[in-house]
């Protein structure tokens, strides 16, 4: 699964938010109270379903053969 972009129409403090993934890595830098853990826990909740809809999904950290050490 890649994820391409996100758009949030209400989901606690994120209201009418789009959001283009870039295909490395991808970091939001904002104020506090902005609501990135608010984005963190949606994408998270949306991931985990996608996965009970598609067990065979691959999905790394949510998959058992992914290591928990610190890198």
């Amino acid at each position: 699964m890649k994820l391409l972009r996100c758009y949030i129409q209400n989901y606690g403090k994120l209201h009418e938010f789009n959001y283009n993934f870039n295909e490395n890595l991808n970091i939001i830098l904002q104020e506090n109270g902005w609501g990135k853990t608010t984005f963190t826990s949606f994408s998270f909740a949306y991931i985990q379903k996608m996965k009970e809809l598609d067990p065979t999904a691959r999905v790394g950290w949510l998959t058992s053969d992914v290591s928990d050490e610190a890198i």
